[in-house]
């Protein structure tokens, strides 16, 4: 149960970082962030470093993906 608990800690806490990290860049480019943008991404991502990719992998196969997805 407490390996669980920390688990989903460490989810949250990456979510939270990726969220911030995705609005920041969108919004720096001059964009508003569209809605389901940030959730996609960030989620890609997770699942990215679930299957045992590289942080770096997961960042640029997500964003590629969310840049196909939502136009930008």
């Amino acid at each position: 149960m407490a390996t669980q608990a920390r688990t989903l800690d460490q989810s949250n806490i990456v979510m939270r970082f990726c969220q911030l990290a995705v609005n920041t860049e969108v919004e720096r480019s001059g964009l508003a962030v569209p809605a389901g943008l940030t959730q996609f991404t960030c989620q890609c991502f997770l699942r990215h470093l679930d299957l045992g990719r590289s942080l770096n992998a997961a960042q640029v196969n997500c964003k590629q993906e969310a840049v196909r997805r939502y136009r930008l």
